[in-house]
C-alpha cells in the first residue's frame, strides 16, 4: 500500500512538472478551436483561428522556453501553418499570458 501512494504521489509530482511551463493548450476539433488549459489572449486566439482554416484535427501547446512562448504541435499541421503560428505567437511576449490581457 505504502508502495501504491508513493507511486501516485511520483506520478502527480511528474504531471506537476510536466504543465509547470505550459501556457495553454488548444483542441481543434472539426475545423472548432476549443482551450483545453490555459490562458489565451482573445486577440491571439482569434489570430490563430485565421491561420486554423482548413485545419480539421489538431493539438497545440504554447510553453514557456528561454524567456518566451514556444509552440507544440501535432495533427493536421503542415510546416506552412505552422511557421504562421509560430511568427502569430511571436508576436505576444509572455507578459501577455501571464497579466492575462
Amino acid at each position: 500500500m505504502a508502495a501504491f501512494a508513493l507511486l501516485v504521489v511520483i506520478v502527480a509530482a511528474f504531471l506537476y512538472f510536466a504543465r509547470s511551463n505550459e501556457l495553454f493548450a488548444i483542441s481543434v476539433e472539426d475545423g472548432k478551436q476549443r482551450i483545453t488549459r490555459g490562458y489565451v489572449p482573445p486577440a491571439l486566439l482569434g489570430d490563430f483561428a485565421d491561420v486554423l482554416r482548413g485545419v480539421k484535427h489538431a493539438k497545440i501547446r504554447a510553453l514557456k522556453s528561454n524567456g518566451r512562448p514556444s509552440l507544440e504541435y501535432r495533427g493536421d499541421i503542415d510546416e506552412h501553418v505552422a511557421q504562421r503560428l509560430r511568427n502569430v505567437l511571436g508576436l505576444y511576449p509572455l507578459t501577455r499570458f501571464k497579466l492575462r490581457r
